[in-house]
């Protein structure tokens, strides 16, 4: 990681990966949905921003928050409810669509 900066949006640091974020993103993905708490941490601190932003897009209605989506999300990977395989999923593509999925049961 290199630097980070302030996002007016959001209150803590959005990192910058040399390598890119999905040279980052990928493995900590992986990580996280094979139970890894420190991974899981990681993306919470690292990636956060993003993963708020990603849900905010694929809200279809307004019945629950973007936040929600991402707590969901969480649990979700805390649980072991999400496989995900390292260098086959594009990651934010991946986490996408679980919000997606989140966001359908949330407000059906």
């Amino acid at each position: 990681m290199k630097t980070t900066t302030k996002n007016p949006s959001f209150s803590f640091p959005i990192p910058r990966f040399a390598g890119g974020i999905t040279d980052e993103l990928d493995p900590l993905l992986a990580q996280a949905c094979e139970g890894d708490v420190g991974a899981v941490a990681r993306l919470y601190e690292w990636f956060h921003p993003l993963l708020l932003s990603l849900a905010q897009q694929t809200r279809r209605r307004r019945a629950c928050s973007p936040e929600d989506l991402v707590q969901a999300f969480y649990v979700q990977l805390l649980e072991g409810d999400i496989s995900y395989s390292c260098g086959t999923n594009r990651p934010r593509a991946f986490i996408r669509e679980q919000l997606k999925v989140l966001a359908r049961r949330i407000e059906s």
